[in-house]
């Protein structure tokens, strides 16, 4: 927790004005960018960094790990945004479509939903606009074309083959022809974690503590085999290593930066920034039903906790900004 807070209160701190968090977006975006190139360039012909295989620690190729992907949906909603307010087309264009093929060629089922949320929550936000929602739909159906059009190539590429295992199993879980769908395996290590955490409801079986095994149920509710892995939910994962009093905790702490960084005007051109990152946060929670990549992987929590800091600390400086304006008045 000491580390958490840490990271999000360097983020706070450190940033002092607008061309600090514009720096910081940057080099976030140019990293993402630069991660984006050197994923296509792994499945072509992979190469080594360190000594070991780039991304080389899954049972699946993928031009972006996951948790590196959420992190490209900001820059996804951002583009979204200058786009419709007529801010650099081309530009983020290009943005749009090369995040949307590191997607999908992430393969994370997980991303994939939060990359359509990413345009189904701007979309909702602008639909008043009609001028805008012109654009809006223009963007979105050239993305989805691309989308297509990457995938067809994909397909009848030589590198079909690995993603083909991938896609076929995620196919099968869509159309139920899978022995276990994601909702059973899921729920069943929920249930085993939360079972677990039963054992020490109050302060949690400790920090790191996990199953490695979990109960999976037939719709009898019978118990029918185990699956090893974890719970795939960050929050499950964190009551039981924390107990109600970290998971209260936490909670606390992310209801109270949603309602800093919550905009209080309307979206216009004015306060795209603050309207991306409150949509970004919002999607952030989302993925992390899903994925445990918050208490697992160090860099990720790194990242999201300073970005959380980042986030706050913009929101309070366009409020500082407010009343300073509004005193003038």
């Amino acid at each position: 927790m000491y580390f958490y807070t840490l990271l999000y209160f360097s983020g706070l701190i450190l940033i002092k004005n607008k061309n600090d968090i514009l720096t910081y977006y940057n080099i976030m975006k140019t990293f993402l960018v630069f991660s984006v190139f050197i994923g296509i360039i792994n499945i072509l012909k992979p190469i080594y960094l360190f000594g070991s295989p780039l991304f080389g620690g899954t049972s699946y190729v993928m031009i972006m790990p996951p948790e590196i992907g959420v992190l490209s949906i900001l820059f996804i909603i951002a583009s979204i945004m200058s786009y419709v307010y007529n801010k650099d087309k081309i530009k983020n264009i290009v943005y749009i479509i090369l995040f949307t093929i590191a997607i999908i060629g992430s393969q994370n089922r997980s991303l994939f939903v939060c990359y359509i949320l990413s345009f189904c929550i701007t979309g909702l936000s602008i639909i008043k606009k009609k001028y805008i929602n012109i654009r809006f739909f223009l963007i979105s159906l050239g993305v989805f074309s691309v989308a297509v059009i990457v995938f067809i190539i994909l397909i009848n590429s030589q590198y079909w083959y690995k993603f083909e295992g991938r896609y076929n199993k995620i196919v099968n879980e869509i159309s139920g022809n899978r022995e276990f769908s994601q909702l059973d395996l899921r729920a069943g290590r929920s249930i085993e974690t939360l079972k677990n955490w039963l054992n020490h409801p109050i302060w949690g079986a400790g920090w790191g503590n996990q199953l490695t095994e979990y109960k999976i149920y037939d719709e009898g509710k019978n118990e029918y085999r185990t699956w090893k892995g974890t719970p795939h939910n960050y929050y499950v994962a964190l009551l039981e290593q924390t107990g109600i009093i970290g998971f209260i905790i936490f909670v606390y702490f992310f209801i109270s930066v949603y309602k800093i960084i919550k905009p209080k005007n309307k979206l216009n051109q004015k306060n795209i920034q603050n309207y991306t990152f409150y949509f970004f946060f919002l999607i952030f929670l989302i993925f992390n039903l899903a994925n445990v990549f918050l208490y697992s992987t160090v860099t990720y929590i790194a990242v999201c906790f300073f970005l959380c800091g980042v986030i706050t600390a913009n929101a309070l400086l366009n409020r500082s900004c407010f009343y300073s304006i509004k005193s003038c008045c």
